[in-house]
């Protein structure tokens, strides 16, 4: 078996953040913008921008996310340093899941939906308005937990060493 790289080890960790700051970066944005947009009162951009997440979801947060569990757990394989049965990996783990299952049972499937419903009765339609807050606040919520899995990254409780 070959021997432990710094060097290995930190191009592992960099795609892993890299793809992490692509994931939870264009969800942030996505919640600026979704935010501007509803103020702004344009329901026509509004339901358009949606249809767009939707596009961006299974092109690039998909893949950023995939990116990020193969990356962390790469990570925690390959470093004599790091296990499975840190608190930190742990809720790392399981913020990862709560997020696969909210945006694998809820977000994807009613992003589609309101995508056809978008298109039979417009973006002005009280079903299509009640969808989209629907998706954007649970997103909201996704999105804090994403951000707790960062805080817990970077602070990682119960760790037993600093990587």
């Amino acid at each position: 078996m070959l021997g432990f790289s710094l060097g290995v080890y930190h191009t592992i960790k960099f795609l892993h953040v890299l793809a992490a700051v692509v994931w939870v970066g264009g969800g942030i944005f996505v919640q600026i913008y979704a935010t501007k947009l509803r103020h702004d009162e344009d329901q026509t951009k509004l339901a358009d921008f949606a249809r767009n997440v939707e596009f961006f979801g299974t092109r690039v947060f998909a893949p950023a996310s995939g990116l990020v569990l193969l990356m962390g757990i790469t990570m925690v394989i390959y470093s004599p340093f790091i296990s499975f049965s840190e608190t930190w990996i742990l809720i790392g783990l399981g913020g990862f899941v709560i997020t696969f299952i909210t945006g694998t049972f809820f977000l994807g499937p009613a992003a589609g939906r309101l995508s056809k419903l978008f298109e039979t009765e417009g973006p002005s339609s009280p079903a299509v308005q009640a969808g989209m807050k629907r998706i954007f606040a649970i997103s909201r919520i996704d999105q804090v937990v994403l951000v707790l899995v960062i805080l817990d990254m970077v602070f990682k409780p119960g760790s037993k060493g600093v990587v």
